[in-house]
């Protein structure tokens, strides 16, 4: 008969065709109860099913078997991916958390065929709503590494980062991120940086960040070599990327002082276009002093944006919300006074 690939997309339903042939090589291998449920409609069956297959594996004497069918035990947990049922999912990760501890244990290296039936619809679930999905599904991926040749599984990481959903495409290139500073830059295929860099543009904020997260990383190994492996990047892209990397210089040096949660603080808030651009200073000049972004309520006095301070024009914007008024103060400048607004919206000028 024919032979069916296992290539169907990860975000939508099995096809019929791919799920009948599973049936049938699971049942020249299983019982008749087991396989029952297995493919049972009702999801207490598959709970059934995966405590038998882990007091199965937890067997030593059925290290053979287990291994000859492993492809198969990895297809069945793949569709289960697709269930709606959040206790088959968590059940379904736990038992692959022993099942990879096992294999790591025998020094088991999976093969190419079962990587692909299965890694693929791991990483969707990076992108669950569930918070405690998210964090189990990403520590079985950096398992999948002692089990699977990295730079491999970094390639399913990165093909994750195509998704629609966002929440998947921010978790892919934070763990591309942790990837890299695991086993170095060499772990990326040749247009792997291109590729990270083009997310610094994405819609999406967490996007962004992320991924100027990831060129951080890759700063730390190449230098100033990253931005020729970044490809070709707008100049907004550029600056932004370039005061990222000057954070995670400070971060490698200064790491101890507390420069990591603040370069990356930084970052963020730059991911979300809090940059001043080139010829700032001409339009503070035409603007009373004033930098563009102050309107935004960026405390900014002790940042360095195009080679000056807040503080070096005098500018140190500050912004309060309290019972429907504002507050907005700017130091005197050219001989400016400061405006105080009030509820009533009355100027009061000193």
């Amino acid at each position: 008969s024919k032979v069916f690939k296992w290539n169907f997309f990860s975000d939508v339903s099995p096809r019929d065709e791919c799920v009948d042939q599973l049936k049938e090589q699971l049942q020249s291998c299983t019982s008749s109860s087991f396989h029952a449920s297995l493919f049972h409609s009702d999801f207490k069956q598959h709970l059934t099913a995966l405590e038998s297959l882990a007091e199965f594996t937890n067997q030593s004497q059925n290290r053979n078997v287990l291994l000859s069918s492993l492809d198969l035990i990895l297809k069945w947990i793949a569709l289960r991916f697709f269930d709606k049922n959040t206790t088959v999912l968590m059940k379904c990760l736990e038992y692959l958390d022993s099942l990879f501890g096992l294999l790591s244990d025998v020094d088991y290296v999976l093969h190419d065929v079962e990587a692909s039936s299965f890694l693929p619809f791991l990483i969707t679930k990076v992108g669950d709503p569930k918070d405690v999905v998210r964090k189990q599904a990403r520590s079985l991926i950096r398992r999948a590494c002692s089990i699977h040749p990295a730079p491999k599984v970094y390639s399913y990481i990165s093909e994750g980062v195509k998704a629609k959903n966002s929440r998947q495409r921010t978790e892919c290139l934070e763990e591309m991120g942790c990837l890299i500073a695991r086993f170095t830059v060499s772990i990326c295929p040749p247009k792997g940086i291109a590729f990270i860099g083009s997310h610094i543009s994405d819609r999406d904020s967490s996007v962004r960040s992320a991924a100027l997260n990831v060129l951080v990383e890759v700063y730390r190994f190449e230098g100033d070599r990253m931005y020729r492996l970044a490809g070709n990047l707008s100049e907004k892209d550029q600056f932004i990327g370039g005061e990222s990397e000057e954070g995670g210089r400070r971060r490698g040096e200064g790491a101890e002082r507390g420069i990591d949660a603040r370069s990356r603080a930084f970052g963020a808030r730059k991911a979300k276009g809090f940059v001043c651009q080139s010829g700032s200073e001409e339009r503070d000049q035409q603007n009373g002093g004033r930098c563009e972004r102050d309107r935004l309520g960026f405390e900014g006095n002790s940042r360095r944006f195009d080679g000056r301070s807040y503080s070096d024009s005098g500018c140190i914007p500050t912004r309060k919300r309290m019972e429907g008024s504002f507050e907005f103060t700017r130091n005197r400048i050219a001989g400016e006074t400061s405006v105080r607004v009030g509820r009533g919206g009355k100027d009061e000028r000193r």
